[in-house]
């Protein structure tokens, strides 16, 4: 990718900011970021007063989401899920994907699921959970639990 201001090698970087991670491009060459809040505030500035910013349709802005750092190793009210999904809405509105990390999680019920994730399709269509929406961390037992708890 190149940069907007100087055309240099923009590359990806990533780092926790004590939630999850923050994935944003960085221009080797001048310093500047660009991540989805910064996009998405340039495009709406641009529709306003300015020429349309043309932003590469590849870049992929995602935010990795560590329940364990989040709720800890029991993910069991609703109410829990209600905060995680919270979160999750607020980064797909900014143009980010989302991917749940559940490294170090010992137990999710069905109404923790319903509450966090199942509940998303109240606000965005399926599809588009589908493809902005990814799952990490699943031992394979879980995995299978999960299959039942999305049919």
């Amino acid at each position: 990718m190149e940069c907007a201001k100087c055309q240099g090698l923009m590359i990806e970087e990533s780092f926790a900011d004590g939630v999850g991670y923050i994935h944003e491009w960085r221009c080797i060459n001048c310093g500047a970021i660009l991540d989805a809040v910064i996009a998405q505030n340039q495009l709406r500035r641009s529709s306003n007063c300015r020429p349309t910013l043309a932003f590469p349709e590849t870049i992929d802005f995602r935010k990795t989401l560590s329940l364990s750092k989040i709720i800890g190793t029991c993910c069991s009210t609703p109410g829990d899920g209600k905060k995680v999904n919270l979160l999750i809405q607020n980064l797909l509105n900014e143009g980010n994907t989302v991917e749940l990390d559940f490294h170090g999680v010992k137990l999710v019920t069905s109404s923790f699921y319903r509450a966090a994730v199942r509940e998303l399709s109240c606000s965005f269509p399926e599809d588009f959970i589908q493809s902005h929406l990814s799952l990490s961390g699943l031992s394979e037992r879980n995995t299978l639990d999960f299959e039942f708890l999305t049919s």
